[in-house]
């Protein structure tokens, strides 16, 4: 049982042994007052906490060793904690003092809450990240992924507008609690702003640095987005009857292009071939429109050459999808030269991508 339950229970209990109380009498108020602020200041104690490790995050952001992983667990943590604390506030508004005011503290963590999803979606959008998998959960829906990335610019001015809530809920926090101390009883809720007093536009969560985060995001080692779609593994059909062996593979390390092979993939007599093309997302972010293009050119040149292309769609980083592409017409005795590319809808020069395309002599025999 968590310490925010067991003192509810604990208070509850003491709350509702003085129901009996008259509710027109000072004592009643006065218990039921610091009663509710008894139940409340374990949630705004766990807000802080919140509040002080996202910041601890976001702080952390310029520095060598942040990574992604740790900044999505980051990020996650900081929304299911606001989310709960939310709920915690919203179940012990009543009873209450008299007034709005316990609606009005459950709208401050609600909003907090809100912030903080619009931050990680944000975030997410922006370095082409997704939430992780909440060990224990029940098996769902896979969710979809993103198919964008968030422009720069509009990242960091969603991150300020995000900043400027977590403003607006810590100054209606500091109103509660005013309420709450002229109450009767006068009790007092513990101090609670995510943007420190005094510490202005510096503060990690302030609207001006959380926006200016975004750049710094991008920047990072090893946060930025990394585009890199490559043909991994590459086949022939018919298959090669002799030279070359028509099959050839890469791994996402490989620093230069694949080699051509030192003879080229003698293919038996066929009016047609086939390429299979394995394409596999070395990157860090979700590609989208990824296609493969294949052209068969004659080497003597004369003839135009013939092309084929295969929509693979989303490719998620680490995957791969295997694509056959429509026959190439191809005629007896010829020799050839294969050009097979993968391009993708990120903004990025597929000719830059070391592995998004391969060159392959390739001889049809008589």
């Amino acid at each position: 049982m968590t310490a925010l339950v067991v003192v509810a229970v604990v208070v509850g209990l003491a709350v509702g042994s003085v129901a009996a109380i008259s509710a027109r009498s000072g004592p009643y108020r006065v218990l039921v007052g610091r009663g509710y602020v008894a139940l409340a200041a374990p949630v705004v104690d766990a807000s802080n906490a919140t509040g002080k490790a996202l910041a601890v995050l976001f702080s952390a952001i310029p520095a060598p060793t942040t990574n992604r992983a740790s900044l999505e667990q980051g990020l996650d943590a900081a929304t299911a904690d606001s989310a709960n604390e939310a709920s915690s506030a919203a179940r012990i508004a009543p009873p209450g003092p008299a007034g709005a005011l316990p609606r009005r503290l459950a709208a401050v963590f609600a909003e907090r809450a809100a912030a903080v999803v619009g931050i990680r979606a944000t975030v997410d959008g922006l370095l082409g990240m997704d939430p992780l998998p909440v060990a224990g959960a029940p098996v769902g829906p896979v969710p979809a992924l993103p198919t964008t990335i968030l422009p720069t610019g509009t990242a960091a001015a969603q991150l300020a507008a995000e900043g400027a809530s977590l403003v607006r809920a810590d100054a209606a926090y500091a109103s509660v609690a005013r309420a709450l101390r002229a109450a009767p009883g006068g009790a007092s809720l513990p101090a609670s702003a995510w943007i420190p007093p005094g510490a202005g536009a510096t503060a990690p969560l302030a609207p001006s640095a959380l926006g200016a985060t975004a750049d710094a995001l991008v920047a990072a080692p090893g946060l930025g987005p990394v585009h890199r779609t490559i043909v991994s593994a590459l086949g022939l059909s018919p298959p090669a009857a002799g030279g070359g062996s028509g099959a050839m593979g890469q791994g996402c390390r490989g620093t230069t292009p694949p080699p051509a092979p030192p003879t080229p993939a003698v293919l038996p007599p066929t009016t047609d071939v086939v390429v299979s093309a394995t394409v596999t997302n070395c990157g860090n972010v979700v590609e989208t429109g990824v296609e493969v293009t294949a052209s068969l050119a004659p080497a003597a040149g004369g003839t135009p050459a013939v092309t084929a292309t295969a929509r693979v769609g989303l490719v998620a980083p680490g995957g791969s999808v295997a694509a056959t592409l429509p026959a190439l017409t191809s005629v007896h005795g010829r020799t050839y030269t294969l050009t097979v590319a993968v391009t993708t809808s990120a903004a990025t020069t597929p000719a830059g991508v070391v592995g998004a395309t391969w060159t392959v002599p390739v001889v049809v025999a008589s």
